[in-house]
């Protein structure tokens, strides 16, 4: 068989050495085209390209009630101007039965690689299908997948980085998502109250913040992503940048909702392509554009670009500054000002964003959350001038570092985006929950998020401790 196999390879070769440069014409005009080179890797071909800058990803989990949008910004991708020479996009889409009849309405998981230059405002898929065997997909075929699944999304980049190599790499995970969750439970699945990334409707399933990352380190093997997006609500958070600071160079996300809609891949990659660049900060400028673009007049809207350089140092002096904070709450008097200046002041002057719903969480801007909490303590009387002196020194390396880490920031209603973080949940009426989950306490849980397990002067102990929320959630005074 392998004899066999060899003759085919050989035939194989000579057939692309006779088509390598052929000669058509269009219009009158001689065109010479350069067909795909291919070398056999894993007893499969990878295919050679000279010119390929970027392999993208796009991971649309569209199991779900956004299964309409998804076709949508595939479409806008195939209107994008990008050159699919030096930028080869592929698009692993699943579809859901319900909300969508466009294109024949195939149901099932496609992966698509894109074909761009497409009629702006077309509706129909004109992108090539390819089979993707390492997950289970045919081109052709109807196969469903769960999205929700890490082998699905470990295999499918795995396929595209090892068949499709490229100086650079980039993934942008589209759909839902509600942040730093480790729940793997979807309750009342059409009120969206899921917790996690990729949804799947027909798993009834989603991904974990901690199976999401142990799903990119095994994709990734030894490579590392030069950029990582996320499409999707609370894309921004502290948490998820901490927890994925190996797995990518740029993290580009909000820290709050985003529409029905989502990015505008048509601007993000006309943008892209015009600039001309290529490079990873190129693509994190034309992310921000697009989202400012699509949402000048949106309230709330914001967006930031993570270089991961500097989230470690980020989260420890975030840790050390909530670390220093938490020791001087001494009294009820300064626990009431706290949590005013936090959460429930009457004008409150640190940003937060929530859903607003039952179950829904809330998330505190730390740049804004950073800023109130030393302009109360450095004025309080009740503070030594040694105190004072260190609050100073913490809070101006903490400065100093949130303007590294934001390559590239946008706001709506502010002067620029930021990075959230999780303070609690809104249990019934809208009342903020007085407990945590046991995710989000340091050590209650096995399958703990690193941020949990590392910012001890923020999250809660599994024991009576001494950090921020333990003091404003369950220190009696």
């Amino acid at each position: 068989m392998k004899y066999i196999k060899n003759i085919f390879l050989g035939l194989l070769i000579f057939a692309a050495g006779i088509f390598m440069s052929c000669e058509f014409e269009e219009n009158g005009i001689s065109l010479s085209v350069k067909e795909p080179e291919y070398t056999e890797i894993d007893g499969d071909f990878q295919e050679c390209n000279d010119e390929r800058l970027w392999t993208i990803l796009i991971y649309m989990a569209a199991d779900n009630n956004l299964e309409s949008a998804a076709i949508e910004d595939l479409c806008e991708l195939e209107a994008s101007k990008i050159n699919s020479n030096k930028v080869s996009i592929f698009v692993l889409i699943d579809r859901n039965q319900n909300y969508d009849t466009s294109n024949d309405n195939w149901t099932g998981c496609r992966l698509y690689k894109l074909s761009s230059g497409n009629a702006a405002g077309s509706k129909s898929i004109k992108s090539t299908e390819i089979s993707c065997e390492k997950i289970g997909l045919i081109a052709g075929q109807n196969t469903e997948l769960d999205m929700s699944s890490t082998y699905v999304l470990s295999g499918s980049l795995d396929f595209v980085m090892s068949r499709y190599p490229a100086q650079n790499y980039g993934l942008i995970v589209w759909g839902h998502g509600t942040g730093w969750r480790s729940q793997n439970l979807i309750e009342e699945y059409d009120e969206g109250l899921f917790k996690g990334f990729c949804s799947d409707a027909s798993s009834d399933c989603i991904m974990t913040l901690y199976q999401f990352s142990d799903a990119l380190k095994t994709g990734l093997g030894e490579k590392k992503l030069n950029f990582l997006g996320f499409d999707t609500c609370y894309g921004g958070e502290i948490e998820i940048l901490y927890q994925l600071r190996d797995s990518a160079s740029f993290i580009a996300g909000s820290e709050g909702l985003i529409a029905f809609s989502g990015w505008d891949y048509k601007y993000l990659f006309d943008y892209f392509e015009e600039e001309g660049l290529y490079s990873s900060h190129s693509l994190a400028k034309a992310t921000v554009e697009q989202f400012k673009e699509k949402y000048t007049y949106t309230s709330r809207a914001s967006i930031i670009v993570s270089d991961q350089s500097y989230v470690s140092d980020y989260v420890d002096s975030f840790n050390k500054l909530t670390d220093f904070c938490a020791k001087k709450i001494s009294n009820l008097q300064i626990h009431k000002d706290v949590f005013d200046i936090l959460y429930s002041g009457n004008p409150c002057p640190t940003e937060k964003y929530t859903y607003g719903k039952e179950n829904y969480d809330v998330y505190l801007d730390i740049s804004s959350m950073a800023e109130n909490l030393n302009a109360y303590f450095s004025t309080n009387d009740n503070l030594s001038e040694n105190d004072k002196s260190e609050l100073k020194f913490l809070y101006e390396n903490f400065l100093e570092l949130d303007k590294k880490i934001f390559l590239e920031s946008w706001a709506s209603d502010r002067e620029k985006g930021g990075a959230g973080v999780y303070f609690s949940t809104l249990s019934s009426n809208g009342l903020l929950s007085l407990t945590h989950p046991s995710a989000y306490i340091c050590d209650s849980t096995y399958y703990q998020i690193d941020f949990v397990k590392d910012c001890k002067g923020y999250v809660p102990l599994k024991e009576t401790g001494e950090s921020l929320l333990d003091k404003l959630f369950y220190t009696q005074f």
